[in-house]
């Protein structure tokens, strides 16, 4: 396709090769359309709207150069992880697990790689706590009440006793607390 008026003409003339070619030129120099317009002697827009009317996309070489130097800086932040043999980054590792992509971040700061990423927090597989703390029933009655006066937390603070084995003894859990 051509572009029939006396301008387009008259540059094609003066600069020997068709308006496409010259605007495909003016892109793979990097030029804006501005300095396009510029190098072609032609008023400032024209060379846009020829690309246009051409259907050529404007990008110069110089953008998409820095939109792959921006794509290969944020790939070399990507925090990469081998799980099962295979190299993947969190945010894909977010996607097949449903983790949370800020949990999966924080793990990996933590020092934590492959499936030690994915695993459950807590003691999942292992039997509860046991406290032997050498505490009477009478004593255990007063701590009990305290900790209905004030609040496990504030008594496992102020006596020095575990939260848990406070909370196992409010449950009834005797048997995990001697």
């Amino acid at each position: 396709m051509s572009i029939d008026s006396d301008l387009a003409r008259s540059t094609e003339a003066r600069h020997g090769a068709d308006v496409a070619t010259l605007v495909r030129r003016c892109i793979a120099d990097g030029l804006s359309q501005s300095q396009a317009c510029g190098r072609l002697g032609v008023p400032r827009g024209t060379v846009g709207r020829w690309a246009k009317m051409l259907g050529i996309r404007w990008v110069p070489r110089r953008d998409l150069q820095v939109a792959a130097l921006r794509r290969q800086s944020a790939r070399n932040t990507y925090r990469w992880v081998e799980i099962d043999g295979e190299r993947i980054t969190i945010g894909e590792l977010h996607r097949r697990t449903g983790i949370a992509l800020t949990t999966l971040r924080m793990r990996y700061d933590a020092g934590l790689r492959g499936r030690a990423l994915t695993r459950r927090p807590g003691r999942q597989g292992k039997a509860p706590a046991h406290y032997h703390l050498g505490i009477g029933e009478r004593d255990w009655r007063i701590i009990l009440e305290h900790a209905e006066q004030h609040g496990p937390k504030t008594t496992a603070n102020r006596l020095g006793i575990p939260l848990g084995a406070i909370q196992a003894m409010r449950r009834g859990d005797v048997w995990r607390v001697a």
